[in-house]
């Protein structure tokens, strides 16, 4: 299965944000609050509205300065492992089979996840 790279798939995304003329699409997750709406003040521990998208936790793309933040790596993983959760059942395929050489290209390019425990000790546990 061919699959977009994280930076294809970033630039289209950003695009088609940017071309939609709907308000909705247009309107991406506030970076300050990173969605809630709320943040938490550093002083007294305490949740205030986000002044910048005023407790909504979204903000039109225009407003940015920089859209280098907006789609994560996180989000990417999701999105492109659902997409292929979707293609497999509609061919019937293994999903198992399709998303392993994406996710081994994923942990090559954003980092491989280690075991909390080396592998002997996880074997003489179970």
């Amino acid at each position: 299965m061919i699959v977009a790279t994280y930076n294809e798939w970033r630039d289209g995304t950003l695009l088609q944000v940017e071309l939609s003329e709907s308000k909705a699409m247009r309107l991406v997750k506030c970076a300050k609050c990173k969605g809630e709406g709320d943040v938490e003040c550093s002083c007294c521990d305490s949740l205030s509205s986000c002044e910048e998208c005023e407790g909504e936790g979204k903000v039109d793309i225009d407003d940015l300065p920089s859209t280098k933040h907006l789609f994560t790596a996180k989000e990417y993983y999701d999105e492109v492992t659902t997409d292929i959760k979707k293609a497999c059942a509609f061919t019937n395929k293994s999903f198992f089979r399709e998303v392993l050489p994406f996710i081994r290209v994923y942990r090559k390019q954003f980092g491989k996840r280690r075991r909390k425990y080396p592998r002997r000790l996880t074997k003489l546990a179970a």
